[in-house]
């Protein structure tokens, strides 16, 4: 374990990223590592999620971890309570540029999801797309083409193959001053790979920032958890920082401790008796 940036400071909240991290590869979590969590409370530890997913995709692991506290989905883009009847952040992708985006990536073929809060629109999906869909959305209407949409996204979404994904980033270097442009290739679901569109300035950073002002929490008295890039700016804000043993390499220069175990290790439980949570 590294020297923590701020050893002294007691952790009053556990920020925990989903995918490769606290979820493992069958999209569960290990029984030790629930049991630690639902525990948390009892030692003046509130915990809550960070992830990409949609807020109505992360419910049940919510339920079963007790969380109440606001979840940061969508990377950022998004922030409730886990029934949604508080929204701290709801933001959105402006007028036309949804519409202009489409339009630019319509003769490519790629899978189309369109997060619309609770809800989500999909349309052009192979069976692997579809699988992967349904394990990141919720409430989705599928349809057959999705040409326009009349209301603001917080989130586009389109699966492809590498090179289909990579001509779909090239075309869109003339919106990176209006969107944020995020691509990665699929762990779980090869070959398939991501680009998501998100509104300009939004990522698990910033939303966890907002998160700890709601909260009247410290960046001091904050450990956070995750395995992938996309985790980095929560990482890099928060007093004690740590990831699982898949994480990327990037990842593992940044934060203050390795685990040796990884995701399907229960990771996160070795993190938490690191920190002495449990």
């Amino acid at each position: 374990m590294k020297s923590s940036r701020n050893s002294d400071n007691q952790i009053s909240l556990l920020l925990l990223d989903l995918d490769g991290t606290l979820l493992n590869g069958k999209l569960s979590i290990g029984k030790r590592t629930s049991e630690a969590i639902r525990s948390l409370s009892k030692k003046g530890v509130n915990t809550t999620l960070v992830t990409g997913r949609m807020l109505s995709a992360v419910k049940r692991y919510a339920d079963s971890l007790r969380v109440t506290s606001p979840i940061i989905a969508l990377n950022g883009a998004y922030i409730a309570d886990p029934d949604a009847r508080c929204i701290l952040l709801d933001k959105r992708i402006p007028k036309p540029v949804p519409n202009e985006i489409l339009q630019k990536l319509k003769d490519l073929p790629l899978a189309v999801n369109i997060i619309l809060g609770k809800r989500a629109i999909s349309s052009n999906l192979d069976d692997l797309s579809k699988k992967a869909v349904e394990s990141w959305l919720a409430n989705i209407q599928f349809i057959d083409r999705i040409d326009v949409v009349s209301e603001n996204p917080n989130m586009m979404l389109f699966l492809g193959d590498e090179n289909n994904i990579k001509e779909a980033c090239t075309r869109l270097e003339p919106f990176r001053s209006k969107v944020v442009i995020y691509s990665y290739a699929s762990i779980r679901y090869k070959p398939k790979w991501y680009v998501e569109v998100r509104p300009a300035g939004t990522s698990k950073g910033k939303a966890v920032e907002l998160l700890l002002k709601y909260l009247e929490v410290s960046p001091q008295n904050v450990l956070s958890v995750g395995d992938f890039l996309n985790d980095m700016p929560m990482l890099k804000l928060t007093g004690h920082s740590a990831c699982v043993a898949n994480a990327h390499p990037e990842v593992k220069t940044a934060v203050d401790y390795v685990s040796h175990l990884s995701n399907d290790q229960e990771g996160v439980f070795d993190i938490l008796k690191q920190f002495g949570l449990v």
